[in-house]
């Protein structure tokens, strides 16, 4: 390690790091969020900014109030099996998962319900455990970022229309619920761009559903408590995350690209 000034100051320089990092990650959290405490979303930006003149305790309720209250960064419950246990009985081509969520808005806080999400995944036919490289990942991460990191990240809206895109031969296998077709495409051929694949109409399947689905789901009393029901295909817009790549042989994905800036991607979305 280099020698460091005699004046050098760890607290400042940690705090000048921690604030830029942490503010720039709020900052593109809060898009399109008036700083304005008249307003529960404006009043929670305000909230979780670090400012220069905090003390530590309140910079550690700052991080506490946007990554678990705010941003509900806790566990989330799945149904699944051990990724170990998994990869015993299955081997897999790697997979490519993309990741989409709901920006958090005033109606979800008013009504307190948990911000959709989306998955889009595809398989790597041409690779196996043993083929695939660094440097492959790394082609991936790069394509992915400049067509899903950009501007704020991408935006497509959720709906009630199911479309599906079936190309097994090439790795793609997509459920995709939309508010029109119109919309699936756009998204499905911009997956593909990823690899430089081609869009094949042909492959495209369209479910109409008449369900009209409440925009706020009701309660009904489960377990002896009055519980939300889950949302069910929510019309509203999901904005890309992060991507993953997950590989036979390795128990934990390796991160391609992240905009929440929780994990360590192989290339940075800025």
């Amino acid at each position: 390690m280099a020698d460091l000034p005699e004046d050098f100051d760890a607290w400042q320089n940690l705090l000048e790091q921690l604030t830029n990092s942490f503010n720039q990650v709020v900052e593109r959290t809060f898009v399109n969020v008036e700083f304005d405490l008249e307003t529960p979303l404006g009043g929670m930006y305000v909230a979780c900014l670090i400012q220069a003149d905090d003390t530590v305790n309140m910079i550690i309720l700052r991080l506490f109030l946007f990554y678990f209250c705010y941003q509900g960064n806790l566990p989330t419950p799945i149904y699944g099996i051990p990724t170990d246990s998994y990869q015993a009985d299955v081997t897999f081509r790697p997979q490519v998962i993309l990741y989409f969520l709901e920006d958090n808005s005033e109606f979800l806080l008013e009504n307190n319900l948990p911000r959709a999400d989306a998955r889009i995944s595809f398989r790597l036919v041409n690779q196996t455990y043993l083929t695939i490289t660094p440097t492959v990942a790394m082609e991936l991460a790069t394509s992915i970022k400049e067509i899903f990191a950009s501007n704020n990240g991408y935006v497509w809206e959720k709906g009630t229309l199911k479309v599906t895109y079936f190309d097994p031969a090439n790795g793609y296998d997509f459920r995709l619920y939309v508010n029109s077709q119109e919309t699936a495409v756009t998204v499905i051929e911009s997956v593909l761009e990823i690899q430089g694949s081609t869009y094949d109409q042909t492959k495209l399947s369209v479910h109409q559903n008449n369900v009209n689905y409440p925009v706020v789901p009701g309660t009904a009393e489960i377990f002896g408590k009055n519980r939300t029901l889950p949302r069910k295909r929510p019309i509203t817009n999901v904005r890309f995350t992060y991507a993953e790549l997950s590989i036979w042989g390795i128990p934990t994905a390796v991160t391609l690209i992240d905009r929440t800036g929780k994990r360590v991607g192989l290339v940075q979305p800025f």
